[in-house]
């Protein structure tokens, strides 16, 4: 408590003293001494200080107030994303032979830990022919292959988790695959340019959807890229 008093006490003499000495106050009196042609009393310095003591007051409740939520504000999770993550594009030779990886990255940005994170395909435009897929189509993180269509992952603060979006294989020219969250399952789709909606949803923290653009770039690498 008395540790409380004095800070704010002192916040409250800083906003005072720069009230006290600022030039808006000294304008005022100026102003008020020359329309007169008379010097102020006393009392109405006394008066002139008891306001500004009061405006210091709120002034000094306010940096507090605004302290506080800025502080609060970054404990509240919140989903970003990423396309430039280094695991966001990966060279790779598998059961399936050579293929090329894009992924997503999502941060937990927030100050405190999310679980029950699900990262989702929501909508793909345009339609591809033959798809067939229900949406929400849930996306596969990284090195889990044999999560199950209602895995979930947990997100500490600040902590980063690529998702497998799509690839390119060598056996499968003109077609791109979409993963998702059966034992490494894959919708196979023609080469276009698509735009996809990806949603990341967590326990007690509202959903967030990203518009991501899926392509093939002039040396045929995949690639999810963030649009605005």
């Amino acid at each position: 408590m008395p540790e409380d008093l004095v800070s704010f006490i002192k916040a409250v003499g800083k906003h005072w003293l720069v009230l006290l000495t600022g030039g808006v106050i000294a304008a005022i009196e100026g102003a008020l001494e020359h329309s007169t042609g008379t010097t102020l009393p006393g009392w109405a310095y006394w008066t002139v200080a008891l306001f500004a003591l009061f405006a210091a007051c709120f002034l000094a409740w306010r940096d507090e107030h605004r302290g506080r939520g800025r502080a609060e504000s970054r404990l509240v999770p919140v989903f970003e994303f990423s396309d430039t993550h280094p695991a966001c594009y990966q060279i790779g030779d598998n059961a399936d032979g050579p293929h090329q990886m894009a992924r997503i990255v999502i941060t937990n940005a927030g100050g405190s830990t999310v679980d029950g994170v699900r990262v989702s395909l929501t909508r793909l435009r345009p339609d591809p022919p033959g798809f067939g897929a229900t949406m929400p189509l849930p996306l596969l993180p990284q090195h889990m292959p044999l999560a199950a269509p209602e895995y979930t992952i947990t997100l500490a603060p600040n902590e980063s988790r690529p998702i497998d979006v799509f690839g390119v294989y060598q056996q499968s020219p003109g077609q791109f695959r979409i993963f998702h969250a059966v034992r490494w399952a894959g919708h196979a789709i023609p080469h276009d340019d698509y735009r996809a909606d990806i949603q990341a949803v967590g326990n007690n923290v509202p959903a967030v959807t990203q518009v991501v653009r899926l392509w093939v770039d002039g040396e045929n690498r995949p690639r999810a890229s963030l649009l605005s």
